[in-house]
């Protein structure tokens, strides 16, 4: 097995051509199972087979727990993408950082009183051990402009929903057709990013970002958005960045 190795730091050159480039497309199907529900019972795989795993609602939805859910993974992938991003950020400014760097992204699901539905919001804390603290403030502050993650929760997201072909359409398979659609829809994705479209996909109520051991303000904005246009559908983003002191 090879050893593992970050990508390079090119990675964040500015990309300066007029069409969508895509990096990277993957897709990922849910079934049911025993109780006929994604969340309750399901069982999620990828495209590729790396990811085979089931969901079970945790105990605060009233489930049994003992298996992951939606928002273990979306903090998982926020946190991981985020510290990734912020480790090509300072090898760029040859700056060492400690193996010691690390992100914790809390997932809330709850009921948003704008609209009576729901929402999810996220607070994402940044620990650099022995980084001083404007230095530290000023790594945080450009890797928010680069995560991709980030992005979405400040920009939205453009998606679409579309009825499958059940003929076409077998989960169980990972098929061509739905491979292909996915890439499709990340391509949009991409597009939307790119042009700044605010597009929602999943509506974020809260974000706040600091540096653990260290109590400075960062950034302070609030805004919301309401978005659709050209029968995509609408949808209702806030986003909150505050400074998030921690002793």
């Amino acid at each position: 097995m090879s050893k593992l190795s970050a990508p390079p730091t090119s990675l964040l050159d500015i990309y300066t051509g007029s069409e969508i480039f895509p990096i990277y497309s993957t897709s990922v199907t849910v079934t049911g199972g025993e109780a006929g529900h994604g969340r309750a019972s399901g069982r999620a795989q990828s495209d590729d087979g790396a990811l085979d795993l089931q969901f079970r609602l945790p105990a605060a939805m009233g489930g049994p727990g003992g298996a992951t859910n939606p928002e273990q993974l979306f903090a998982a992938g926020y946190a991981a993408c985020f510290h990734g991003a912020l480790s090509l950020v300072a090898t760029k400014k040859k700056i060492q950082l400690t193996r010691g760097l690390a992100i914790k992204v809390d997932v809330t699901f709850g009921r948003d009183p704008a609209d009576g539905l729901f929402l999810l919001t996220a607070v994402v804390q940044v620990s650099l051990p022995d980084i001083e603290a404007a230095l530290a403030r000023e790594l945080v502050e450009e890797t928010e402009k680069i995560c991709p993650y980030a992005k979405m929760v400040r920009q939205g997201i453009h998606h679409s929903v579309a009825l499958a072909d059940s003929a076409s359409f077998d989960s169980t398979d990972n098929n061509a057709p739905l491979i292909a659609g996915a890439k499709n829809l990340i391509q949009q994705v991409i597009h939307a990013i790119h042009a700044g479209q605010r597009r929602l996909l999943i509506g974020i109520g809260g974000m706040a970002v600091a540096a653990l051991g260290t109590a400075w303000p960062l950034l302070h904005k609030r805004r919301r958005h309401v978005v659709g246009e050209g029968g995509q559908g609408f949808g209702l983003m806030e986003e909150t960045i505050v400074a998030l002191p921690v002793h």
